[in-house]
């Protein structure tokens, strides 16, 4: 898909102005080609297998109509605080399809929850928010962000895996990761995301191949109890150019040869592309 033109742009912003769709005390004017999105949508699909949950990250780019947009193409929303879940609630998207993944979840946000959105996807984010968590019946289908000590080598302040990371319960907490997932009833997911914007495909790869491992253990002690890995987001995206540093078929093709119980049905995909959906699709 390529990038709209300065060309292009000229005459959308004067048909604007023709239609009377702009008024001269706007001093704000937000363009979308939604082919572009609609594109990148249909890209994922083909992508992965057919039961994934493409969960876009609401914070690329939370506008109402883009995200009322999104939900009528099928996909879900993820959502990094309280507000974005109303964003998402707004849109229209169901429960089942909306992925809580914020970090600093309050008590009051949760005591909300479990009567607005019954059945969500929490991921939380180590093993101490899992205890604030009912071991039975929590209200929620819960995940658990799982480090797997491994960097991208995206820039420093979009780096969120390693051994310093604050992010998520390191791996190397496994007996912990492992025992947690044996005695909470309601949870069933793996979670993960080191970067964005990163180069090289391999580090997030190798993370993903390390956290299905995890699940391949725990699902060894207790058959079919990880049924779902979230492999996050933050594939790159080129701003600067119509073509992009990697194509999100070749990192399936990547995810597909070294992790190949992700493609065969074992486990369902949820991803949550957010930049990748959204970038070069507006002005």
């Amino acid at each position: 898909m390529e990038l709209i033109s300065r060309k292009n742009i000229c005459c959308c912003y004067q048909r604007s102005i023709e239609l009377g769709l702009i008024d001269p005390e706007d001093t704000l004017v937000v363009f979308l080609d939604l082919a572009i999105i609609e594109d990148r949508v249909e890209r994922l699909r083909r992508s992965f297998p057919e039961s994934a949950l493409h969960a876009v990250a609401i914070k690329s780019n939370p506008l109402s109509f883009v995200l009322r947009h999104l939900v009528s193409l099928g996909v879900g929303l993820e959502a990094a605080s309280f507000g974005e879940i109303r964003l998402g609630q707004h849109a229209g998207v169901d429960t089942d399809r909306l992925v809580f993944d914020s970090p600093a979840k309050t008590e009051q946000e949760l005591l909300e929850l479990r009567e607005l959105c019954v059945g969500m996807r929490i991921n939380v984010d180590s093993l101490a928010e899992l205890c604030r968590m009912p071991v039975e019946n929590s209200g929620f289908r819960l995940g658990i962000r799982v480090n797997p000590l491994i960097k991208s080598d995206g820039v420093n302040y979009m780096n969120v895996g390693g051994e310093k990371s604050k992010f998520g319960e390191p791996i190397s907490n496994r007996d912990a990761i492992i025992e947690a997932c044996l005695r909470w009833n309601d949870l069933d997911c793996l979670h993960l995301h080191i970067g964005s914007q990163y180069t090289d495909l391999f580090p997030t790869v190798n993370s993903v191949r390390a956290v299905v491992s995890l699940a391949e253990e725990i699902n060894s002690r207790l058959t079919g109890k990880i049924k779902a890995i979230d492999i996050g987001g933050g594939f790159p995206v080129n701003y600067k150019s119509a073509d992009e540093p990697f194509q999100i078929e070749t990192y399936a093709k990547a995810l597909a040869a070294n992790c190949p119980k992700l493609f065969d049905g074992t486990y369902q995909i949820i991803t949550e592309f957010g930049r990748y959906v959204h970038a070069n699709a507006g002005w």
